[in-house]
């Protein structure tokens, strides 16, 4: 099964692949976000140690919101490349068919 799946390019990969990455990129959004939590704590003065974990969350939750977006861009397009498939298989059942008439009918 393991060797169909590496030399087999019937089943797209990536797909499941971008659940992995889009936990990654949380991740790395979450580390970011805790160093400039951490850099706006190291500011002299209470606002500016506010205005440091303001950014720090703000920073998160856009980072997140645009790894989101991206992830499901991805999906679009694989969710494209699939239905082109299926598009391909009918159209070739249709013209396989339409064969079959025209050579009966000869």
């Amino acid at each position: 099964m393991l060797k169909k799946f590496f030399t087999s390019f019937d089943e797209m990969f990536t797909p499941k692949f971008i659940l992995f990455f889009f936990w990654f990129l949380i991740f790395c959004d979450a580390l970011s976000s805790l160093a400039l939590l951490f850099h706006g704590l190291d500011a002299y003065g209470i606002a500016s140690k506010m205005m440091g974990i303001i950014l720090a969350l703000i920073f998160f939750v856009v980072a997140a919101v645009m790894d989101r977006v991206f992830c499901e861009i991805l999906i679009v397009v694989f969710k494209i490349h699939e239905d082109l498939h299926l598009i391909h298989d009918v159209i070739t059942d249709i013209r396989a068919s339409d064969l079959q008439v025209t050579s009966k009918t000869i």
